[in-house]
C-alpha cells in the first residue's frame, strides 16, 4: 500500500509540473532565461506622413515620430530633392531635406518611402509650393518711379 501512494504521490507532483508550462501546450510569451527562438515577433508597420516646402530653396528636418529605429534606407527622390537620414540622440529617426527653388507656376511634389531597422516604413509625400505669380494692376505699381502705372504700361 505504501508504494502505491508513493507512485500515486510522484505521478501526481509529475503532472502538477507538467502543467505549469501553460494551457494547450501554449508557451507563449514566457522567457526561460536563455534564447529559445520563440519569443515575441515584430509585425512591421507602414504609416504615412506629409509634409508642404516652401517654394524658395532651402532645407527642412522632418520628424519621423511613428519610427523607434534608425531609418536603414530611403528610396530614391527626384533631383530637385536631396534627402539625407538622421537619427538624433533622443531616439527619434528625422529626415534632412534639401530642396531646389520652384520656380513653376505648379506644385510638384513626389512620395518616398524611409525604411527602418525594424522594418517599419514611413510613407512621406512631400509637396513642394509653387512660385507666387503676380497679375493685375497691381503688378504694374513700381515704387520707383512717380509715374502711374498706365504711363510706365505703354513705355
Amino acid at each position: 500500500m505504501k508504494r502505491i501512494m508513493s507512485y500515486t504521490l510522484a505521478l501526481l507532483v509529475m503532472f502538477s509540473f507538467a502543467a505549469c508550462g501553460g494551457e494547450d501546450g501554449d508557451d507563449s510569451g514566457r522567457s526561460s532565461g536563455g534564447n529559445t527562438g520563440g519569443g515575441s515577433t515584430h509585425t512591421p508597420q507602414t504609416y504615412t506622413q506629409s509634409v508642404t516646402l516652401p517654394a524658395k530653396d532651402g532645407e527642412q528636418i522632418v520628424t519621423l515620430s511613428n519610427l523607434n529605429s534608425a531609418v536603414s534606407s530611403v528610396s530614391s527622390s527626384p533631383s530637385w530633392l536631396v534627402i539625407s537620414p538622421q537619427f538624433y540622440s533622443s531616439g527619434t529617426p528625422t529626415l534632412k531635406l534639401e530642396f531646389q527653388e520652384n520656380t513653376e507656376t505648379t506644385e510638384r511634389s513626389c512620395t518616398i518611402t524611409a525604411l527602418a531597422s525594424s522594418g517599419d516604413k514611413v510613407v512621406l509625400t512631400i509637396t513642394q509650393q509653387a512660385v507666387e505669380t503676380k497679375t493685375g494692376i497691381d503688378d504694374l505699381h513700381n515704387e520707383d518711379t512717380d509715374q502711374p502705372a498706365y504711363a510706365r504700361s505703354r513705355q
